[in-house]
């Protein structure tokens, strides 16, 4: 599933190249094309040590020189490339600034990956790790349905809203992880809930917070 598709054009000498790159659920795929023939492609892993490294697109041109690209993320949301021919550099798409991996975005990549034992593979201890968080999760799905069931969404919205702010600052003072990624991701969509809850005063806004949230999403990356 591609989540966005960026596309940088340059050109060098009578050639037309593209670089294209698609972050999906996967990863980031990336590939060069000259006068429409692919010419290198390489990918990095959704999360993990390999997940932030930039992407390099090398080939030989026709008359012997080596084009080599460098891409890869200039902020959290926005890609660029840099080309050099035999070493020159050649084009920008975002001059002056630093292709590398955002270093917050990097720190929550490479730990994302050492928590679901990317590098070594499987590990078993990685359920064991999260089971706090997945119960607490989970249990938030249940409170906000049974909630629901007894009253409306928008009740339901703010009280899933108000325990997953008490959660929030119970963490700060037990050193047990009982938010964690998923159980984050569930508080935050309670926000948002309730956020819709108060501004329409209507279930069917709540019924839509997933839709909302990607729409959000979508029209940053449009507007990229």
């Amino acid at each position: 599933m591609t989540l966005a598709t960026y596309r940088r054009p340059f050109r060098f000498g009578d050639h037309r190249a593209l670089v294209t790159m698609r972050a999906a659920m996967d990863g980031l795929h990336s590939e060069l094309t000259i006068d429409g023939d692919v010419a290198a492609t390489d990918h990095t892993p959704a999360v993990g040590p390999d997940a932030v490294r930039n992407h390099r697109l090398v080939t030989t041109a026709a008359d012997g020189r080596v084009l080599d690209v460098e891409a890869g993320y200039v902020n959290w949301v926005t890609v660029g490339i840099a080309a050099r021919l035999d070493g020159v550099l050649i084009h920008e798409s975002h001059r002056g600034k630093r292709i590398a991996y955002p270093a917050k975005a990097k720190a929550i990549t490479l730990k994302a990956g050492a928590a679901n034992g990317v590098d070594p593979g499987y590990d078993p201890g990685v359920f064991k790790r999260n089971r706090v968080p997945l119960a607490v999760d989970i249990g938030l799905g249940l409170l906000f349905y049974a909630v629901a069931k007894l009253t409306d969404l928008s009740t339901a919205a703010l009280v899933g809203a108000a325990v997953g702010i008490g959660l929030l600052v119970l963490q700060r003072f037990v050193r047990t992880d009982i938010i964690g990624g998923l159980a984050l991701f569930g508080v935050v969509m309670l926000l948002i809930s309730a956020g819709l809850a108060i501004l329409f005063q209507d279930d069917d806004a709540v019924k839509m917070r997933t839709s909302i949230v990607c729409l959000i999403s979508a029209a940053f990356f449009l507007g990229d």
